[in-house]
């Protein structure tokens, strides 16, 4: 019996797994910080050009992936915007996180940085996608002024604008992982059955207005970069609650840094290591980011990922290693079927190996 035979045995066939997700978000993701006119638009309209060249290397080597979009980019229109928006809006303290109070175009047309369903459309045309939710208008749980009611609203528009698209959300990523057990409450009588957990360690743990703390932002570049513990996600977290599974986060891919070989160095061997011995132990890794990440020094960003994605293929079929989507692991951890496992044979037959 080989050890990839011997692993499906003992585990009652939960293998290890590579799970991706990716916060689809466009501007509204930095609009609090980052103006639409400041020098990250070049990074925000890279993204638009580096998602279809994402979706080809997913496609390449058979992965899937999560797609966790804000609401307001299945639009088509403004007006197809307001008309989904919930009458209930959050009244953040902070004035400047209200995305209802931000100047957009009319269409995806003459503003590609707010709208994006000729690239949700793209998406689903891509085998193993999976669109997810990151709420409808990049919710806010931790800051002051939002409310559970508020909350409940946002993600109630977010699944009606999808299903006018035949999109059914079942997997939601928290907008900057701020995350409560008020708003988990909510997800289940909504349709969602799994959500992306935070990383774990002190320099994780969101606090309102936290996004710039320097101590966190150096703990978390040091732990993304140096640290050696992996941070792989055992199957029984996601049986924890029978109604929504905490596909818990492992690592951010944080961008190739062209000045910066060592430190690109230290990431691959870290991601790398991580996967081999998620595959090698029957867990879950479980890699995120942004497609804004890739926005800029994209060929760069996509070669290193190409590097990734040979390691699992090596994962692959070494160890039986899949790919999974949120949505996937959620339902495999409850038994259900996933979703790759009939495709894989006719899938795989051309995708490279470095064994």
């Amino acid at each position: 019996m080989s050890h990839s035979q011997q692993r499906t045995s003992d585990d009652g066939g939960r293998r290890g797994a590579l799970v991706i997700s990716l916060d689809f978000e466009l501007h509204w993701g930095v609009y609090d910080h980052c103006p639409a006119d400041s020098p990250y638009r070049a990074n925000l309209l890279g993204a638009r050009r580096a998602i279809p060249r994402l979706l080809d290397l997913f496609e390449e080597f058979g992965v899937a992936a999560t797609w966790a979009t804000v609401g307001f980019l299945f639009a088509e229109s403004r007006d197809e915007l307001l008309q989904f928006a919930p009458e209930r809006r959050p009244s953040y303290r902070n004035e400047a996180l209200n995305p209802y109070a931000a100047e957009i175009g009319h269409s995806e047309a003459d503003d590609p940085l707010h709208f994006a369903p000729s690239l949700i459309a793209e998406i689903r045309r891509r085998p193993f996608q999976e669109i997810g939710c990151h709420t409808f208008a990049h919710y806010y749980c931790l800051e002051s002024g939002g409310g559970i009611g508020a909350f409940r609203a946002d993600i109630e528009s977010a699944v009606r604008l999808a299903r006018r698209r035949d999109v059914h959300l079942t997997s939601l990523v928290f907008p900057r992982n701020q995350i409560t057990a008020e708003a988990l409450a909510v997800l289940p009588s909504l349709g969602f059955k799994a959500y992306r957990g935070g990383e774990q360690g002190w320099m994780y743990n969101v606090r309102p207005g936290s996004r710039n703390r320097l101590h966190r932002r150096v703990g978390r570049f040091l732990d993304q970069y140096g640290a050696s513990i992996s941070r792989l996600v055992d199957w029984e977290e996601l049986d924890d609650d029978s109604k929504l599974s905490n596909v818990r986060g492992s690592l951010f891919l944080r961008p190739f840094l062209p000045s910066q070989p060592a430190l690109n160095a230290f990431r691959f061997s870290r991601i790398a290591r991580c996967m081999r011995q998620a595959a090698a132990t029957g867990r879950l890794f479980h890699l995120w980011w942004h497609p804004h990440n890739f926005g800029s020094n994209t060929e760069l960003n996509l070669a290193e990922l190409r590097r990734l994605l040979m390691v699992f293929a090596e994962c692959r079929n070494r160890f039986g290693f899949r790919s999974i989507s949120m949505a996937g692991a959620a339902s495999a951890a409850h038994g259900g079927p996933h979703p790759l496992e009939t495709a894989f044979s006719s899938t795989m037959a051309g995708v490279p190996s470095l064994t």
